[in-house]
C-alpha cells in the first residue's frame, strides 16, 4: 500500500495583502495553500491529469513565484510575476519539469514564495504524480445462479471481489443492474485498507425481478487512476414459459387428433405432467428438445371421436410444467366440441321489381345460435357468395335483371344451418309499371321512371269516371312506390269491380301517363 497526505480537493485558493510594512514586521496576509488535486495522473485520459493553482491578492506586490521542488531543487517553475498589483493569478501544475518531461511518480513540494517591502512570506504543499492505477477484479459471486425461496438454497447473493495497489482515499462504486438495466448501488464494505479480498452482500429486501442480473465494479484513487469489472447472476424465481403450438378454438366442429405445446426455462425443465379433462396426471405422447425448449405430443384422437366421428362436448387440458429448481407453471384451455348446425335463416319477401341496385333484406335468424352468414345471389348463371357477420338487415349489390337470394347460417364452431328461403328479385333501370291485376288485399303500385322525375301520381277511378283515390309524391327520383289498402279518399273500403288506375310521371320537359283496367276481389 502506497501512503499520501490528505489534502482537501478544491482549487487552489491564497488571499494576499502585499503592501509596504515597517522592517521585520509580516504582512500577516497569508492564508494558506489548498490544491486540486494534491494527487494528479498526467497520462491524457482527461481525468485529474493536471491540477489548477489560484492566488488572488488584494495589494501590489513585489514578487508572486510558485515552483515545483524536491529536495529543496527546483524542477519547475509555474508562476512568476513581479510587480505584482491586485488581482487573480493562475498556473496549472501539470507533473512535468521545466524541460516539458513527465516527473517520475512520486511525492514533490509546491513551493509559494511572496516578496513585498523586504518582507518574505511563504507556504509549501505535498503534490503526487500517480499513474499507476488500483486494481479491482471480481473473483466470484455466490451463488451463481439465485433460487430463494427454495428449500436448502441460498437466501442472499454475495458478490466476492479482490483489490491491488490500493491507496488511501480510493473511491469504490459497486452496481447491481436488473434484467430491464435499472441501477441499484451497493454501499462498499466496511474496512478496505488495504490489497486484499472483500465481499458485500446484494440486499434483496422483496421479490428481485427474475433473470439475468450484471454487477459492475469500479475503483478510483486520488489521482483519477481507475479500473473496472463486471459480472452476471441469475435470478430464478419463475417457473418455465408455456404456450400452445396447436390453435384450437374455445368452439369448434373439429380438433386436429394430437395437441403440441412447448416449455421453456433457461436453467432447464423438467418432463411436463398432463390432466385431461380432470383425470389422473399422465406422461406426454412424445418430447423433443429444440435447444433449451422442450416440444411436448399429447395424442387426444381416441378421446373425442368415436368410428371417426367427433364427440360433442366440452374438453380441458391442464400441462404442469417445472424447471430444474421446482418452479412451476401451469397452463390451462378448455375448447368445446358442438357438430349441431344453427336454425336455418329467413328472408322476408322483397318488393320486386327495383330500379335501385342496392337492395336491403331483411333476415329473421336464431341470433344465439347464429355467428356469421354465407349469402349467396345467382344471375346470369352464376352464383356469387359474400360472408358476412350475422345482422338483422343485409346489404346486397343487384346485377340488372333476375337475381336469385338464399342465405345459410353458419354459429362459432363453423357448422352451416340448411339453407333460407329463395327470393327473386328483378332489378330494371328501364321505364316500367308494375302491379297486380287483380288486388285481392292491399298492395303495392311500383313506378320506374328511366329517368329523374319531378313527380309521380296515381290516380284510380270507378268505370263510370268517378275518382276513388289519389296519389303523390315528389322526387327528383327514378323509382316511386304508392300503396293501396283498398279504401277511397274517405278511408272507406271500396266495394269489389272493376276499377281504371291512370299513373302520370311528370318530367322536367314532359309527362308520361299510363292508363290500365284493375279489379277488386276480396
Amino acid at each position: 500500500m502506497r501512503c499520501r497526505p490528505y489534502a482537501i480537493l478544491i482549487a487552489v485558493s491564497l488571499s494576499l495583502t502585499c503592501a509596504a510594512y515597517p522592517a521585520g514586521a509580516s504582512p500577516g496576509g497569508l492564508a494558506g495553500l489548498i490544491i486540486d488535486y494534491p494527487s494528479i495522473s498526467p497520462n491524457g485520459d482527461g481525468i485529474k491529469d493536471s491540477s489548477p493553482v489560484r492566488i488572488t491578492i488584494d495589494e501590489p506586490c513585489d514578487t508572486i513565484s510558485v515552483t515545483i521542488e524536491e529536495v529543496g531543487q527546483v524542477l519547475d517553475t509555474l508562476l512568476f510575476e513581479l510587480d505584482a498589483p491586485p488581482g487573480t493569478y493562475t498556473a496549472s501544475w501539470e507533473g512535468l519539469d521545466s524541460l516539458g518531461a513527465l516527473l517520475p511518480e512520486r511525492a514533490y513540494t509546491l513551493h509559494l514564495i511572496v516578496v513585498s517591502a523586504g518582507t518574505v512570506e511563504q507556504d509549501t504543499r505535498t503534490v503526487i504524480v500517480d499513474i499507476t492505477p488500483p486494481v479491482v477484479q471480481l473473483d466470484r459471486i455466490d451463488p451463481g445462479i439465485f433460487t430463494p425461496g427454495i428449500g436448502g438454497a441460498a437466501e442472499t447473493v454475495l458478490i466476492y471481489f479482490l483489490i491491488n495497489n490500493y491507496e488511501e482515499g480510493s473511491i469504490l462504486t459497486i452496481t447491481v443492474f436488473d434484467p430491464e438495466q435499472i441501477p441499484e448501488e451497493l454501499p462498499p464494505p466496511d474496512g478496505i485498507t488495504g490489497d486484499g479480498l472483500y465481499h458485500v452482500e446484494w440486499p434483496v429486501e422483496s421479490t428481485p425481478a427474475d433473470g439475468i442480473h450484471a454487477v459492475s465494479l469500479h475503483l478510483e484513487d486520488m489521482a483519477g487512476n481507475s479500473s473496472a469489472d463486471d459480472g452476471i447472476f441469475d435470478v430464478d424465481i419463475d417457473g418455465p414459459a408455456q404456450d400452445l403450438l396447436t390453435q384450437v378454438p374455445d368452439i369448434t366442429r373439429e380438433v386436429p387428433p394430437v395437441l403440441e405445446g412447448y416449455c421453456y426455462d433457461r436453467n432447464g425443465v423438467e418432463t411436463p405432467a398432463f390432466v385431461w379433462n380432470d383425470g389422473d396426471p399422465v406422461p406426454p405422447h412424445g418430447i423433443v428438445m429444440q435447444g433449451d425448449t422442450l416440444i411436448w405430443q399429447f395424442d387426444i384422437g381416441d378421446s373425442v371421436t368415436i368410428g371417426g366421428e367427433y364427440i360433442e362436448g366440452d374438453y380441458s387440458l391442464d400441462v404442469t410444467c417445472a424447471d430444474l429448481f421446482g418452479h412451476e407453471t401451469i397452463l390451462s384451455f378448455t375448447f368445446e366440441i358442438d357438430r349441431t348446425p344453427p336454425a336455418s335463416p329467413a328472408i322476408r319477401t322483397p318488393y320486386t321489381p327495383v330500379s335501385d341496385p342496392d337492395l336491403v333484406l331483411e333476415v329473421v335468424y336464431d341470433a344465439l345460435e347464429t355467428d356469421s352468414f354465407i349469402v349467396y345471389r345467382g344471375h346470369g348463371g352464376t352464383i356469387e357468395t359474400m360472408r358476412m357477420g350475422a345482422v338483422l338487415y343485409v346489404n346486397i349489390t343487384l346485377e340488372e335483371g333476375e337475381n336469385t337470394i338464399w342465405i345459410e347460417g353458419l354459429d362459432e364452431a363453423g357448422n352451416t344451418s340448411a339453407s333460407s328461403n329463395t327470393v327473386t328479385v328483378v332489378y330494371e333501370t328501364a321505364l316500367g309499371f308494375f302491379y297486380p291485376e287483380v288486388f285481392r288485399g292491399p298492395d303495392i303500385f311500383r313506378v320506374l321512371t328511366g329517368a329523374d322525375a319531378n313527380k309521380a301520381r296515381v290516380d284510380i277511378y270507378t268505370v263510370s269516371g268517378e275518382q276513388v283515390v289519389t296519389f303523390k309524391q315528389s322526387g327528383p327520383a327514378h323509382s316511386f312506390q304508392f300503396e293501396w289498402d283498398l279504401t277511397n279518399g274517405d278511408g272507406e273500403g271500396v266495394r269489389n269491380g272493376t276499377y281504371i288506375v291512370v299513373i302520370t310521371i311528370f318530367y322536367p320537359d314532359s309527362k308520361r301517363i299510363e292508363k290500365n283496367f284493375i279489379a277488386v276481389v276480396r
